[in-house]
């Protein structure tokens, strides 16, 4: 896997680092990154961050920009949302689970939502 991030979006800071982890969990697969402009002259960073999935020489899927930060959980994403999409959606790891860690993300979030949304009802 190909890893092209830009250090001016927060959701590649985090990934980077959840993907160092997880390259020395996983030796079976081989995990590289670079900053996208190194690689590919004036890459946008709204583009990033990118995956690029290969297998025996050839591509085999691709994920990047706001698809990618969404899918991952955006900044709180975690090695356990980072490692779930890259087993069960995109199949780059074999890592089994029972549930799909995002949905503790999706309710915090709702209750972050909620709770603003509570908080700017009482300023008025």
């Amino acid at each position: 896997m190909v890893f092209l991030y830009s250090e001016q979006v927060p959701e590649c800071l985090v990934m980077k680092e959840i993907l160092r982890e997880l390259a020395q969990k996983m030796p079976t697969r081989k995990f590289m990154q670079s900053k996208a402009t190194n690689v590919v002259e004036n890459y946008r960073d709204e583009d990033t961050p990118a995956l690029i999935f290969y297998k025996d020489g050839e591509m085999t899927n691709q994920i990047a920009g706001k698809k990618a930060r969404d899918i991952f959980g955006g900044v709180r994403m975690n090695i356990h949302t980072v490692t779930y999409v890259l087993s069960k959606e995109l199949g780059f790891l074999d890592v089994a689970f029972e549930d799909d860690p995002r949905d503790s993300l999706k309710t915090f979030n709702a209750y972050i939502h909620h709770k603003k949304k509570f908080l700017g009802a009482d300023e008025d």
